[in-house]
């Protein structure tokens, strides 16, 4: 089971800095780097709730419940899904960082549960936020999250673009236009200015 900590920066927290809500996956593949660390790919499999973490001190060890969607079948889940997929493909004509060919992708999932992931996975929000999609049974009201989301995130995108040499906002702060004299902060090179030109 994979489960988000709270607090990013804390090496070593405690059960009540993870949150309750994970995923269920599969290790596909275990790769070792030179420099001693892991990649792992993983696939996803359901959502699950821990109940009860073990005494153990080696590793976390818990014991979890599968959650499963509600209304996935909906008309209204359908209706929404239209919505999702027309919206993401606005969202990535504005975020530059995701693949055209991921639109493709979007436009042939049928499920709407998967497709709400799929689409929640590209965004570019904070972790709270996704922790929310996640912890969202009802497909319909995960939908809509999604929704909130890109159109919050269309619209400071687009106030962004209206001026050359303005720059995307950080997560938690105004998406609305950053001007020029802060465009190039955080960016040595000005390469953020130069695309603008």
């Amino acid at each position: 089971m994979l489960a988000t900590q709270k607090n990013a920066s804390d090496d070593d927290p405690n059960p009540d800095s993870i949150y309750e809500v994970g995923t269920l996956a599969s290790v596909l593949q275990l790769l070792k780097l030179p420099d001693g660390t892991v990649k792992v790919l993983v696939e996803g499999l359901e959502r699950a709730r821990v109940q009860k973490y073990s005494d153990r001190v080696e590793y976390y060890e818990a014991t979890a419940v599968a959650l499963a969607d509600t209304d996935a079948n909906s008309v209204e889940a359908e209706a929404l899904s239209r919505s999702v997929v027309s919206d993401f493909e606005s969202y990535v004509k504005l975020n530059k960082k995701i693949s055209a060919e991921v639109v493709g992708v979007v436009q042939a999932i049928t499920d709407f549960a998967k497709l709400s992931d799929q689409v929640a996975q590209h965004l570019a929000v904070k972790i709270a936020d996704r922790q929310g999609i996640l912890e969202t049974l009802s497909v319909t009201q995960r939908l809509e999250k999604v929704l909130g989301l890109m159109e919050r995130r269309n619209l400071g995108a687009a106030g962004r673009e209206a001026h050359p040499l303005a720059r995307q906002a950080p997560d938690g702060e105004d998406p609305a236009r950053i001007l020029p004299e802060r465009a190039d902060e955080g960016d040595p090179e000005g390469t953020r200015r130069r695309r603008g030109s």
